[in-house]
């Protein structure tokens, strides 16, 4: 298994390079995770299936998150998603 991930600071237009590669990797959007914090992530909240935020996410961030992770950004935040979407795994699996 591997993630794709896409790391560049101040792109302006996430939501259209989200799609791209959706449409590239032939991936649904109801399929994705979208982790955010700031302004320019809303775009692809609207797109993703999941939209989750860190606890430190600017407030409009945090009331459009499907999700408000309890951890802030650079302190645990990946993992308390990670044991998030493990925990759902192995309850179906269940």
């Amino acid at each position: 298994m591997s993630v794709d991930a896409i790391h560049n600071i101040g792109m302006q237009n996430k939501g259209l390079v989200m799609r791209e590669l959706l449409e590239q990797k032939n991936i649904k959007a109801e399929n994705v995770i979208f982790l955010g914090n700031d302004l320019n992530d809303l775009p692809c909240f609207e797109i993703a299936g999941w939209s989750v935020a860190v606890a430190d996410a600017y407030p409009e961030v945090l009331r459009a998150a499907d999700h408000v992770l309890t951890k802030t950004g650079g302190h645990g935040a990946i993992r308390e998603l990670c044991e998030i979407v493990l925990k759902q795994l192995s309850q179906k699996e269940s």
